[in-house]
């Protein structure tokens, strides 16, 4: 398959490989943080 946006995107992109949204809004996003890091890790991270 030809792909010359995404191969350019894999030679010049970033990779972050510890990264999280801090103002994740979507579901699937907040339950993959919370299983990922537990319970009481999570509640350290909420402010509001």
């Amino acid at each position: 398959m030809h792909t010359p946006h995404i191969d350019e995107l894999a030679k010049h992109g970033i990779l972050f490989q510890c990264a999280y949204a801090s103002a994740s809004v979507c579901a699937p996003s907040r339950a993959e943080w919370e299983a990922k890091n537990g319970k009481a890790q999570m509640v350290e991270f909420c402010f509001g």
